[in-house]
């Protein structure tokens, strides 16, 4: 099966660079792994964590930057698989090295893990790659898994993928999101979890705490507060596009945050709003629909929202709805939200609700904007978010227990 398996991480490399020769993010993936890291001094036997793209390393932002903070001189190295992950974080200044992970063949593995030399390896989520697990447990480097999910459907735990568990048997440990994860694990003889919850909570507590001044925000909102349509795809455009046109929503300051940041896309909202509609990156504000085309700023301007519309439930499943309730404001979504036990808890609190229809998506917008529920939602949001952080604080006090810092 690793054989198979290992054939197929090769097909698909090979897929990617054909890919590349018209794609600009499969190009990304195949020049950024060609970076060079022969130089990188590994005597210290650096903490290597790794990150899918940019959503797993928010989660993962808060043990390194505990890390850096606690142990100063501990050399941490991050790896993304993405380029929308790398190529935000590049310049990321809290670790020693930023690069993305090989694809996972047997010699990229050795070769990879060789050049690094880790004393641990910290995987964010989803991030199994078997080849890198296999050469790790035969060099006794030991591996975690921080804000894991499980769910019975997926292949691991199904026939045809029972290959793939003596490989999380050689975990040294999982920190899962819920009961259901440390279940799942255990009834397929995998005990080494903990249930800890989300990292994060902990990271959009960072955010909400994070001084943000913006001369373009604040000029377009002119102090006023806004609808902020946070990592939105197509389908999410194509909503929110005749809700602005319809003239409900008129008068009222309007953001959107795309998910990918694409000049055609990005051009299409425009035409199709009759270009009244301005991009943040050349500064026009003198509209009231103004759309964000830089990454990194979605998380600090939910703050300026009278509630968020939260984009991807209308595809595989919704973005990040934490880091707009952080914000004390309530949040709508499409109907992919069920896999999101975050989402789910929210529908229940009454400070999340999901829509699955354009008549639902207009009826819950307009009803949200002509209420205030900021303040009446607020000690309920305050309360959800304390009694689900602390995450970071169990993961560090486990690594210093084991004397993997």
């Amino acid at each position: 099966m690793r054989l198979l398996y290992s054939f197929g991480i090769k097909i698909y490399s090979i897929l990617v660079l054909l890919l590349s020769l018209f794609n600009q993010k499969a190009r990304l993936m195949i020049s950024g792994r060609k970076l060079h890291i022969e130089n990188f001094e590994n005597d210290n036997k650096p903490i290597w964590i790794h990150a899918a793209s940019l959503g797993e390393f928010e989660q993962g932002r808060p043990l390194i930057e505990r890390i850096r903070n606690d142990y100063p001189n501990k050399k941490i190295v991050l790896t993304f698989f993405s380029p929308s992950g790398f190529e935000e974080k590049k310049d990321y200044k809290m670790v020693d090295l930023v690069t993305y992970i090989p694809f996972d063949t047997k010699r990229n593995s050795k070769e990879f893990i060789s050049k690094i030399n880790p004393s641990v390896v910290v995987f964010i989520k989803y991030e199994f790659w078997f080849n890198f697990l296999f050469e790790l447990n035969k060099r006794k480097i030991p591996t975690v898994f921080i804000s894991a999910i499980f769910r019975k459907d997926q292949v691991y735990f199904k026939k045809p993928g029972k290959w793939f568990l003596k490989h999380f048997k050689t975990v040294k440990y999982f920190f899962v999101q819920n009961d259901e994860s440390t279940a799942i694990l255990k009834k397929n003889n995998i005990n080494q979890v903990s249930v800890v919850g989300d990292t994060r909570f902990d990271a959009v507590i960072s955010n909400k705490e994070t001084k943000f001044e913006n001369k373009i925000i604040a000029e377009f909102l002119k102090s006023a507060s806004c609808i902020v349509f946070g990592s939105t795809w197509d389908p999410d455009h194509n909503l929110i596009i005749e809700l602005i046109k319809s003239g409900k929503l008129d008068g009222k300051k309007i953001i959107i945050a795309p998910h990918e940041i694409k000049n055609s896309e990005i051009d299409k909202i425009i035409v199709s709003l009759n270009g009244k509609a301005g991009r943040y990156s050349k500064g026009e504000t003198n509209y009231d629909v103004l759309l964000i085309d830089k990454i990194g700023l979605l998380k600090y301007i939910y703050r300026f929202g009278d509630f968020a519309y939260i984009g991807g439930g209308f595809g595989v499943g919704i973005h990040n709805t934490l880091e707009a309730v952080a914000y004390e404001i309530p949040v709508v979504f499409g109907p992919n939200f069920k896999k999101f036990d975050e989402a789910v808890l929210m529908m229940k609190l009454g400070i999340g609700f999901s829509v699955s229809d354009y008549p639902e998506f207009e009826t819950k917008i307009l009803q949200l904007n002509g209420t205030d529920l900021k303040k009446a939602l607020a000690p309920i949001i305050q309360n959800f978010i304390v009694q689900n952080k602390g995450a970071t604080d169990l993961i560090i006090s486990y690594l210093k227990a084991e004397k993997l810092l």
